[in-house]
C-alpha cells in the first residue's frame, strides 16, 4: 500500500458524504481510477449507504454520517473551549502578577526568588539543617552599626543638637533628628518656626519622638479618648490641630518635675518610677529647653564611661573584617538553633502568608512553634518576617512571645545555656 492509498483511506468518508475540499475530492478522484484498491473500498461504502438508505425502521437508527458529524462538531467545540482555557489562564495570571508588581506587594514577577528563598530558609530550620539556614543570613547592616558606633564614639545628642526659641518656648531637637526633618521635606521649621504647625508634624509623623508639652497637647489634640483600663493615663487623639491622624497612638500623661508631659513612651502601669532629664532624652528627639540643659551634665560625664563599655563589649568583632563577622554570626547562629531544638522546641513551615516591600522585600510566612510544658505538647502558631535583599535575609522580626525568642537566636539578646 503506497502512502497515497493510506491517505485516500483516512479521507474516503468524507468524500463518500461530499465534505471534502475541491482539491482534496480532485486529489481522490486521480487516484481511484488507478489504484484497483481503494476504488473497491469507495464501492463498498456506496453500497452500504444505500443499504442503509433504503432500510425501514420503527426508530430511526442514526447513520455513522451524522455520528461523525456530532463527534467532530463535540471534538471542535472541545479543542477551542481547551485552546481558550489555555490562553486565558495566563492571561488571568499576568494581570494578577502586574497589579501586585504596581503595589508593591503579594506575589510578583520581582520577588518569586524572595519568596523561594523565604521558602528554602523556613524549611532547612523545619529539618533541622541549620548550618544551610544559616547561609541565607547575611549579618553585614550589624557590622557597619557596630563600626558606625565606633566612628561616634564619645559624641553626645548635643554636639550636633540644634536649639529652637521662638515665642518664649524653647525646644531642642537631636541632630540626627534634625536631619529626618529636613529629608522628609519640613525645613521651615528652621528658618520659619511656627510653634503650632511644627508640633502638629512632629506628633502626626513622628509621635514616638517627643516629649509633648502639656499646653501644646491641649492645643493641638480636639478629640481624644481617655481608657479607663488603663487608670485614665493612656490617650488615644482622634484629631490633632482638627486634622484625622493617620494611625492611632497610645499616649501617656508623665508628671515630672519640669511640668506634664505626654509621650507615647509609658512606665510601668502602677510603678513609682518618675522620667528625669537623662531618661526623657535617652527616648526622645524633641525636649524642653530645661530637659536638655539638666540632661546634658549627666549624659557628657557618662560618654567617657560608655564609650569604654562598647569597646569592651565588642572587642572581638572589632577585630573582624565584615566577611569574618558573617561568619562568626553564622556559626552563633547555628550555636543558639541547636540549642534551641535541645530545649524541646521544634519548628514548623506552614506557607508564605504575604510579602511587600519595604527596604528591600519582607516576606511574611506563618509558622508553628511546638514545645513541651507540664508534659504535654503546646502549639504556638507565629508569623515570621524575614526582610530580604541582595539575595540574603538581612533581618528577621516575629510577632508577638517570637520577638524575644529570634532576638535569641539572632544573637541580639543574651541567650542562657
Amino acid at each position: 500500500m503506497s502512502k497515497y492509498c493510506a491517505i485516500v483511506k483516512d479521507l474516503i468518508w468524507q468524500y463518500a458524504e461530499g465534505e471534502c475540499s475541491p482539491e482534496t475530492k480532485e486529489f481522490i478522484e486521480e487516484h481511484i481510477k488507478e489504484c484497483e484498491d481503494c476504488r473497491e473500498l469507495f464501492e463498498s461504502i456506496k453500497k452500504t449507504d444505500e443499504l442503509v438508505s433504503e432500510t425501514v425502521n420503527t426508530e430511526p437508527i442514526p447513520s455513522e454520517k451524522v455520528l461523525k458529524k456530532g463527534f467532530r462538531k463535540i471534538r471542535k467545540r472541545f479543542v477551542v473551549t481547551t485552546v481558550a482555557l489555555i490562553l486565558l489562564v495566563p492571561i488571568i495570571l499576568s494581570s494578577f502578577l502586574i497589579k501586585n508588581e504596581l503595589d508593591k506587594e503579594g506575589i510578583c514577577f520581582s520577588n518569586i526568588d524572595e519568596i523561594n528563598l523565604a521558602r528554602a530558609f523556613a524549611k532547612h530550620i523545619e529539618k533541622g539543617e541549620y548550618e544551610k539556614a544559616a547561609k541565607y543570613l547575611d549579618f553585614t547592616k550589624d557590622y557597619r552599626d557596630i563600626m558606625n558606633a565606633k566612628e561616634e564614639l564619645g559624641t553626645t545628642w548635643y554636639d550636633d543638637a540644634v536649639v529652637v526659641d521662638k515665642n518664649d518656648d524653647v525646644y531642642a531637637i537631636s541632630g540626627n533628628f534634625a536631619k529626618i526633618l529636613d529629608r522628609s521635606g519640613y525645613t521651615d521649621w528652621r528658618t520659619n518656626f511656627n510653634e503650632k504647625q511644627f508640633w502638629s508634624v512632629i506628633m502626626m509623623n513622628f509621635p514616638t519622638e517627643a516629649f509633648i508639652p502639656e499646653h501644646i497637647w491641649n492645643e493641638l489634640v480636639t478629640e481624644y479618648y481617655r481608657m479607663a483600663d488603663l487608670e485614665e493615663n493612656a490617650i488615644i487623639p482622634g484629631k490633632i490641630n482638627g486634622i484625622e491622624c493617620d494611625r492611632v497612638w497610645f499616649f501617656y500623661r508623665h508628671e515630672t518635675e519640669y511640668g506634664v508631659y505626654y509621650s507615647v513612651n509609658s512606665t510601668p502601669i502602677g510603678a513609682d518610677l518618675t522620667f528625669n532629664a537623662p531618661m526623657i532624652i535617652g527616648v526622645s528627639a524633641v525636649v524642653n529647653k530645661e530637659i536638655y540643659d539638666d540632661a546634658k551634665s549627666y549624659i557628657e560625664d557618662n560618654a567617657e564611661k560608655a564609650k569604654e563599655n562598647f569597646l569592651e563589649f565588642y572587642e572581638e568583632e572589632l577585630k573582624m573584617t565584615c566577611k569574618e563577622y558573617n561568619e562568626h554570626r553564622r556559626k552563633d547562629f547555628v550555636k543558639r538553633m541547636e540549642l534551641y531544638n535541645e530545649r524541646g522546641y521544634k519548628f514548623e513551615y506552614i506557607k508564605v502568608k504575604d510579602v511587600y516591600k519595604k527596604d528591600g522585600w519582607i516576606v511574611e510566612i506563618s509558622c508553628i512553634e511546638r514545645f513541651t510544658e507540664r508534659e504535654e505538647e503546646v502549639e504556638r502558631r507565629y508569623s515570621i518576617e524575614l526582610r530580604i535583599a541582595g539575595g540574603e535575609i538581612i533581618d528577621v522580626n516575629s510577632s508577638a512571645g517570637m520577638t524575644y525568642l529570634f532576638d535569641e537566636i539572632l544573637g541580639r539578646a543574651r541567650i542562657d545555656e
